[in-house]
This record gives structure tokens, C-alpha cells and sequence, in this order.
């Protein structure tokens, strides 16, 4: 086989694995990006839901829930001024002798992908429950 042959092969391979390899690099962003801004969200969700179940404030643990968990959302990258970001609480009074209350926090953020190549879901969700202490 020439030389001019063997460098035309090559050419022609590297045209059709090309594309592929742009697929697998532009999918492994997008979902390391989805992954990465998940975590965010669970940890900005967790650190609300911390602070409003150890602090005692008159307005009540779920309003304190809503607003820590939307700053650390704030903090994280997240932008929540354009109503990309939801937070919802939900206390439950648990039935023991002692009474405790039991606070989920769920916050969802719209999530956006880096490249956009492959299909990744367009909406973060995470959810935290945390005994009130009293």
C-alpha cells in the first residue's frame, strides 16, 4: 500500500470516529455539569434546613427554611432573581410522647446544560428532612 493510500485512510477514519468522540466528550460535560450542579443544590437545600432546624426565630422553621435555602442557593451560582429556583417545606409533627417535628425542605433549580448536544433533564430537585430542635 502507498504511502498517499495509507495517509487518505487515515484521513477518512478520523472523519467518521470524529463525530463520535465530539458526542462522548460533549456528554460527559453535560452530565459531569448535572452531576456537579446537583450536589450544589442538595447542599444549599441541607444547609437551610440545618440552620432553620437549630436556630429558634419567631417566624417559624419552614419560613427560616425558604429564605437560608435561597441565599445558599444565591451563593452557590444559582439564579434565583429570574424564578429559576423553588423552595417548598412541609412540617410534620411526628406521633411520639416527646412530639417531635420533622422539617422537609425540597428545593428544584432549572438546570443548564454546557454544550446541549445530548439530552440531560432541564430541572435539579432536592430534598432534606431534619428533626426541629427544641
Amino acid at each position: 500500500m502507498s504511502r498517499a493510500r495509507r495517509r487518505g485512510s487515515i484521513a477518512i477514519e478520523f472523519a467518521l470516529t470524529l463525530p463520535l468522540l465530539l458526542a462522548l466528550v460533549s456528554a460527559l460535560l453535560d452530565y459531569s455539569w448535572y452531576l456537579a450542579r446537583s450536589a450544589d443544590l442538595l447542599l444549599a437545600v441541607r444547609e437551610g434546613t440545618r440552620f432553620a432546624v437549630t436556630t429558634p426565630l419567631a417566624s417559624g422553621p419552614d419560613a427560616v427554611a425558604v429564605t437560608q435555602t435561597l441565599v445558599a442557593l444565591d451563593g452557590s451560582g444559582f439564579d434565583c432573581a429570574a424564578a429559576a429556583c423553588a423552595v417548598a417545606t412541609t412540617l410534620t409533627t411526628l406521633p411520639t410522647t416527646t412530639a417531635p417535628t420533622l422539617l422537609t425542605v425540597t428545593g428544584t433549580a432549572r438546570f443548564e446544560p454546557l454544550v446541549g448536544i445530548v439530552p440531560v433533564p432541564l430541572e435539579l430537585r432536592g430534598q432534606v428532612a431534619m428533626l426541629v430542635e427544641r
